[in-house]
């Protein structure tokens, strides 16, 4: 039966408005002894056909046409039958959580839904680590907290572009990417993720304006697959790479020997990856599943990128423009009420904000973006030729704050760029300023009559007190066109107040509404489609532990969804599957590994090593050795006492090193060979040491000497 990761998640039954079970086919089981003909005839009498045998003993699976009860009825009348019962048929149901939002998860549903529920029945993720390598992780969310991976020192991950161990999201997408894949189940909050018992490790390799390079990636990868995260998230990615990205396929490799796969976006640019491909998306790694995005109404998203070749798989992203599609609902970082909130509806200039003194002043347009006005750097008329002028706030503090951000509305209409020198010749700058410092975009061309929402990070100005949201206008052309409105600037910060409310997404900045709150946010992109795979891939590692990653991607690739939508557009053609993909995986057999090397044999005493020798008079032979302390030796002389003579031993001692690595070794000569020195006045012997050590082994140390008995 189906085992529930939660004791509250799952109810195994056998009843539904009455019996159930899977008809032609029983279940019957034999008395010892019944042969082999005995129980055909008992089969063919009860009128059943042989389907298999079980692992039980004398249990086999028979298969008729008709009544079910009748049938094991008869077969409970044969000879040699122990029991006959119908093949009852079990279903696995995860009671839906109790999450406040679960409801509006419909990527979490069936197709094309990665259907956790019927999953969750085997497992929930327990003891897998998804590591999401993005723009950090909100440390301090509800639905997060309990779920983040603890390292060494209690780090949660690390962060690769400020260099530390504070992985915190001064963006929103790395928040809204690990509710997807692990957010907490059944906590009466929020949402729940595809592995809700998952661990999330934060790595940090995109700046707070979603940008990153290769080496810091590569970094995320390898610190992943170092501190056992068994997935890697990439929402990531870039096109348009002259050539292949060898560190970063290098990462992939290393992780791959280190048990970790790759899980990354196929990208929103609406392109064939086969031929403009995308990065890490071409990468050929077997241990890396490529995904692309899904609307709820099981088609390819009309933003996703695609590819034959390229691309594997399908899973939820969502898509609005597809006729009141939806989106994918997930978590958002907290930030604290902007500090700035101007909409310019008021008399112009509003408090605290000033205009230039110069040749232009700002002024006021009855255009808005949201409202009825904005700000502009020529209200009602074209702007002036050979101009700078500018809006500035009277400036906020950043005091005990991080995270900071800006944005404005900006509608355009000046010139470009110079196509054959590349100068700028008009454009607003739009940025904030802190003394000498200034961080923000200079924008130029024609916005078509639309607002369009600028949105940076400004969380390089974190502490300052002095920050001056900033609008520069310049001009140096002869060419009049209608210059630039600004609207709706917002600053904000992180904040750590959590609102169990869905934010308004309509604006495309991701997190900011106009109170700071809402803990949940909807948006859309192959970066939504790219979590629920990375959590099914830990459902099915935290299942199949034994399963290397290459063989989870075949898993995963093996067990999808057929969708027309995806048919020669991706390898597979079809949507992830939780439940299928499991299944899958525990069919496929995990390689042996291989059996751990012999432990090297172990050390014998080192050699032993002679030093002086004397001889006395009476024949008494005495030889300093040296070898490890401790050790018992046994020292033996031989000699040829004539030439007549063959080898003998001459004399043989006993004796342990001591604690200084010495012994003074005396052994007397033997009668024959005393004599021969006394006549001959020397004697070549040849001395064997052997040494023993507290395990028994040994070492052997041979040397000749040569001995002479002084005259006086």
């Amino acid at each position: 039966m189906l085992v529930s990761g939660s004791s509250a998640a799952a109810e195994l039954r056998t009843r539904d408005s009455g019996q159930r079970f899977i008809p032609g086919e029983a279940l019957v089981r034999f008395e010892p002894g019944v042969v082999a003909a005995e129980r055909r005839e008992a089969r063919d009498d009860a009128g059943v056909a042989f389907g298999k045998s079980l692992l039980l003993p004398r249990v086999q699976l028979v298969k008729f046409r008709g009544s079910v009860q009748a049938t094991v009825a008869r077969l409970e009348r044969q000879p040699g039958v122990a029991y006959a019962q119908p093949n009852f048929r079990y279903h696995a149901l995860a009671a839906t959580p109790n999450d406040t939002h679960f409801n509006q998860l419909w990527g979490l549903g069936a197709t094309p839904g990665v259907g956790v529920l019927s999953a969750w029945d085997v497992t929930r993720g327990g003891g897998q680590v998804i590591a999401v390598g993005d723009t950090g992780v909100d440390l301090t969310h509800p639905d997060l907290v309990g779920r983040l991976w603890t390292g060494p020192g209690g780090i949660h991950g690390h962060d690769f572009v400020d260099d530390d161990n504070d992985p915190e999201d001064f963006q929103s997408h790395g928040t809204h990417v690990s509710g997807t894949a692990a957010a907490t189940a059944n906590n009466n909050t929020g949402v729940a993720g595809v592995a809700p018992e998952a661990q999330i490790m934060a790595v940090r390799v995109l700046d707070g304006d979603g940008s990153g390079g290769s080496g810091d990636i590569a970094n995320g990868i390898a610190f992943a697959a170092d501190n056992g995260a068994g997935v890697v998230n990439l929402s990531l990615g870039g096109s348009g790479n002259p050539s292949p990205d060898s560190t970063l396929g290098q990462a992939v490799t290393y992780a791959a020997a280190r048990g970790t796969m790759i899980v990354a976006a196929a990208g929103n640019e609406n392109n064939d990856n086969d031929v403009s491909p995308t990065t890490p998306c071409n990468l050929p790694q077997d241990t890396l599943i490529c995904v692309a995005a899904l609307d709820d109404a099981n088609g390819l998203a009309s933003y996703s990128n695609f590819g034959a070749t390229s691309v594997d798989v399908g899973a939820p992203g969502g898509d609005p423009s597809q006729g009141g599609g939806k989106q994918v609902l997930s978590s958002k970082p907290a930030w604290i009420m902007p500090l700035v909130n101007e909409s310019f509806e008021g008399a112009f200039a509003p408090v605290g904000w000033s205009t230039s003194t110069n040749q232009l002043a700002w002024g006021q347009d009855n255009v808005g973006s949201v409202g009825t006005k904005s700000a502009a750097d020529s209200p009602g008329n074209q702007y002036a030729n050979n101009t700078d002028s500018s809006l500035q706030n009277s400036g906020v503090s950043f005091a005990g704050r991080d995270g900071c951000r800006m944005q404005a509305d900006v509608l355009l209409d000046i010139d470009d760029i110079d196509g054959n020198t590349g100068e700028f010749f008009d454009f607003i700058s739009v940025l904030a300023e802190s003394g000498t410092d200034a961080i923000g975009q200079d924008l130029a061309g024609n916005t078509g009559g639309f607002f369009d929402r600028v949105d940076f990070s400004v969380s390089g100005f974190g502490g300052r007190t002095d920050v001056k949201p900033t609008f520069r206008f310049h001009s140096d052309e002869t060419v009049q066109d209608g210059g630039a409105s600004v609207d709706n600037v917002r600053v904000t910060c992180r904040g750590s107040e959590y609102d169990d409310e869905i934010t308004d997404s309509e604006d495309e900045t991701l997190h900011v509404n106009e109170t700071g709150g809402g803990s949940y946010m909807a948006i859309s992109g192959t970066s939504m489609a790219t979590p629920h795979v990375a959590g099914v891939a830990a459902l099915i590692r935290a299942a199949d532990p034994g399963a290397p990653p290459a063989q989870v991607v075949q898993a995963i690739k093996e067990s999808v969804v057929p969708l027309g939508s995806l048919s020669g557009k991706t390898t597979t053609g079809g949507a992830v599957n939780a439940l299928p993909a499991i299944q899958r995986a525990l069919a496929l057999p995990n390689p042996v590994p291989p059996p751990p090397p012999p432990p090297p044999p172990p050390a014998g005493p080192s050699k032993a090593r002679f030093g002086s020798v004397k001889i006395s008079k009476r024949g008494v032979l005495t030889i300093r050795v040296a070898g490890d302390p401790g050790n018992s030796g046994v020292l033996t002389l031989t000699a040829n006492i004539t030439r007549a003579t063959r080898v003998r031993t001459v004399g043989r001692k006993s004796f342990r090193i001591g604690s200084t690595g010495r012994a003074a070794v005396k052994v007397k000569l033997n009668r024959a060979a005393l004599r021969q020195l006394k006549r001959t006045r020397k004697l070549r012997v040849r001395a064997k040491v052997v040494l023993r050590n507290a395990a028994g082994l040994r070492s052997t140390s041979t040397a000749g000497i040569r001995l002479r008995l002084r005259r006086r």
